[in-house]
């Protein structure tokens, strides 16, 4: 426990340090494409308020509160990490990661001294190859990688091995968006069948029409 309060107080004062230049340049970027006008970092905002309660909220202690609804988890409004770095600054997304890595390497009991340049780079590469997840759906990735659901540490902390199970979850989260469009077509082809009629009321619908018509026109 005193080695990741060490890493995060670590982490923190540097980004502290740089938080002001970083902060300017992210001003910068936000004045030019105005993302607040985005209805989902809008939204970020509504819910959260500051980044400081945001993190709170999402704690690794909320994988427990979601992990049993994995639909929830990828069809949900959660914000993805592209949203959160929008609506809270270039290197949020990253401050968010951290912890949960952490979470998971403790949790794992691993016997050597985790990196802390190896978490932080980690942290990076998930944020910038996979800001199109949302912070649901990584929390239920953290919750199956600690249930062994993937691959697994061997007492010490490997990238590669988070890299690697993350690619995992990937191809579950794409079989379950097949099945959410697969049964979105069934209900939609269930539908045209309900509302479908045979030839027979087809003809009798036109001649009836027909009828109708001759006598209105006989009016």
């Amino acid at each position: 426990m005193k080695q990741i309060s060490s890493l995060l107080h670590q982490i923190e004062a540097e980004e502290k340090i740089q938080k002001s230049k970083q902060w300017n340049s992210c001003k910068n970027s936000l004045q030019i494409t105005n993302p607040c006008k985005l209805p989902a970092v809008q939204k970020v905002l509504d819910t959260y308020g500051t980044c400081e309660s945001f993190l709170l909220v999402n704690t690794p202690d909320r994988q427990l509160d979601i992990c049993n609804d994995s639909n929830l988890c990828y069809f949900g409004d959660s914000p993805t990490l592209s949203i959160v770095r929008l609506a809270y600054g270039t290197n949020i997304p990253e401050a968010w990661l951290v912890p949960q890595l952490l979470d998971a390497s403790l949790f794992c009991g691993l016997k050597q001294d985790i990196d802390k340049s190896q978490m932080r780079t980690l942290a990076t590469i998930i944020a910038n190859d996979y800001h199109w997840l949302k912070i649901d759906e990584l929390l239920l990735f953290f919750f199956r990688f600690k249930s062994a659901h993937y691959l697994h540490f061997y007492s010490y902390f490997d990238p590669h091995v988070i890299l690697g199970s993350l690619k995992m979850f990937i191809n579950e989260r794409a079989r379950a968006y097949e099945r959410k469009e697969q049964e979105e077509r069934e209900k939609e082809a269930e539908n045209c069948r309900r509302n479908a009629i045979t030839y027979e009321e087809y003809l009798r619908m036109k001649d009836e029409n027909t009828y109708k018509k001759r006598n209105d026109g006989g009016m």
